[in-house]
């Protein structure tokens, strides 16, 4: 029985949550504050793979590939991995505006975006911003978002718990992510 549960709620997870990949782009990266991508980098990773382990769609958002090179190879090619991967190009902060983004997401199903990236003052928070603009719930930890060096620390994260749920830790995120479903 408790088999049988714990396959209910991981197709429930792989139905209604995605994960949302922004920016994460080799020349935003090389300009994060001092020890930002050593911070973050290894948590996406964290929550990549567990998405690849239990099927939670991920889709990278990438600005304007042409001036600002592809995504971190080592999220990328874990990305790559996922059954319902999606890369996206945009040219606006809002990943949502002009893109497929929205379309794909609900031929998926996804009701909830857990949201990873930078710049978390602009286009992380514009691409929430969006997700709740198209009915979206939104999740995210100080720990998979951060900012450029002449960004403000604040990562814009009193705004993210105001309009959507914050976990403390990647640590916390399969948790918190089933416990938001099952309620």
């Amino acid at each position: 029985m408790e088999i049988s549960s714990q396959i209910i709620r991981e197709e429930k997870l792989r139905k209604l949550l995605a994960v949302i990949l922004i920016d994460m782009q080799e020349d935003f990266v090389k300009d994060l504050r001092a020890g930002e991508a050593k911070r973050i980098i290894p948590n996406q990773l964290e929550i990549l793979k567990y998405c690849n382990q239990f099927s939670i769609p991920i889709v990278v958002l990438e600005l304007n590939v042409q001036s600002y090179g592809k995504t971190n190879e080592i999220l990328l090619n874990e990305a790559k991995k996922n059954h319902h991967f999606r890369l996206i190009g945009k040219e606006y902060d809002n990943g949502f505006f002009k893109t497929e983004l929205d379309y794909h997401l609900k031929a998926l199903g996804i009701k909830k975006l857990f949201i990873m990236g930078i710049n978390a003052n602009y286009c992380v928070k514009e691409t929430a911003r969006g997700a709740i603009d198209n009915g979206y719930k939104i999740m995210t930890s100080n720990e998979v978002i951060s900012g450029q060096s002449g960004h403000s620390r604040y990562n814009s994260i009193d705004w993210f718990k105001s309009n959507g749920r914050c976990v403390d830790t990647v640590n916390e995120f399969a948790e918190e992510a089933i416990a938001v479903f099952e309620n």
